[in-house]
């Protein structure tokens, strides 16, 4: 520490200057040597440095301070004080210790969000391995921008409070379902709730459209009836493996519910118990989600939409049916496709 004891007496003639150019010489120069024998210094010699840098970078201007921020965010053991400092700093000096100095703990990352706000907290939001309390924290105080750098951050760790909040708020925001749809750790039950604000959402596009003109009932378009040696397979035995929407349709149109269902499942690749429900279950939308998100025509959404109870065949919801088909957006229903099969293999595994 003889070279420290040198820059030590330099000191005060470095902040008594009145040159920038020298103050920053000095702190290049402390920290030059710090970060070249880092790892043999002791924790009261780093505590030297400490009170060396830290009085040394509050002379220098922003760019400067910048720049060391730089230099000591990747530094396993720099100065403390040194680096909460620089956090603390305005956004651009605090950026490189904020996104990577494992200096920084959690209570720390929550004082600089509280006391600093929206930049500090966006900067953050996308750091490493963030932990619960600041997840949580920033959930509850940070903005929409906040929320989806979070969410798409998939080293960050939430609470159940924190994903719940989340997946509230995406019920109103599609980007959000979109950032937590690629999450491998939203536990089932709160998936079905992510699955079911993306039907919300997509529900609510359907019929923000414009009204189609005149009736768009019609009775279920009849598919070209296979050969009668096909017939027989399809009627005794699924045959999957070379199942097309046509087939679908026929399986639809010939009343065949339990192999339509198969069928559905096999071509959306989602759960038997997702397709039943799809074509026979309370959501009269399932199936036309399905369908768009599988570019299939109306025609054969109707032939499944036949398969349904009479008292949804009554022309006025038939006609709505496909007014909120033809209004769906695909990315919308592609997005929704995806969350039911993310939610069937959470209860697969869950089952297992």
């Amino acid at each position: 520490m003889n070279n420290v004891a040198t820059v030590l007496a330099e000191l005060d003639s470095a902040m008594a200057s009145h040159s920038e150019d020298q103050r920053v010489r000095t702190v290049t120069r402390v920290t030059d040597m710090f970060i070249n024998s880092a790892e043999a210094y002791s924790s009261d010699q780093i505590g030297v440095f400490d009170v060396v840098i830290g009085r040394l970078a509050s002379g220098i201007g922003t760019e400067a301070r910048g720049a060391l921020s730089e230099r000591l965010a990747d530094v396993a053991n720099a100065p403390r004080g040194v680096v909460r400092q620089l956090a603390l700093d305005e956004i651009a000096v605090a950026r490189p210790v904020l996104t990577r100095s494992v200096i920084l703990t959690d209570q720390d990352l929550i004082a600089v969000a509280s006391t600093k706000g929206k930049d500090h907290m966006l900067v953050m939001s996308v750091r490493a391995n963030l932990g619960e309390p600041v997840t949580d924290y920033l959930v509850v105080k940070g903005d929409k921008t906040v929320s989806h750098a979070l969410a798409q951050n998939l080293s960050a760790r939430f609470s159940s409070r924190g994903l719940g909040l989340m997946i509230t708020r995406a019920f109103t925001d599609e980007n959000l379902q979109n950032a937590l749809g690629n999450r491998a750790d939203i536990p089932p039950q709160l998936m079905d709730n992510l699955a079911q604000a993306a039907r919300e959402s997509a529900r609510r596009r359907a019929q923000g459209g414009q009204p189609r003109t005149g009736s768009a009932w019609t009775k279920p378009v009849p598919a070209p009836a296979p050969a009668p040696t096909a017939a027989k397979a399809e009627r005794d035995g699924f045959a999957p493996d070379d199942l097309t929407e046509e087939k679908l349709a026929a399986l639809a149109a010939a009343g065949d519910t339990d192999n339509a269902i198969a069928g559905l499942a096999k071509l959306a690749g989602i759960s038997q118990q997702a397709a039943e429900q799809a074509i026979v279950g309370a959501d009269r939308d399932a199936c036309l989600v399905i369908g768009k998100a599988m570019g299939w025509s109306w025609p054969t959404v109707r032939q499944l939409l036949g398969l349904r109870p009479n008292s949804d065949q009554m022309p006025h919801l038939i006609d709505k049916a496909q007014e909120n088909f033809a209004n769906l957006a695909l990315p919308t229903a592609q997005r929704v496709l995806q969350f039911m099969r993310i939610r069937d293999k959470a209860d697969a595994a869950k089952r297992a």
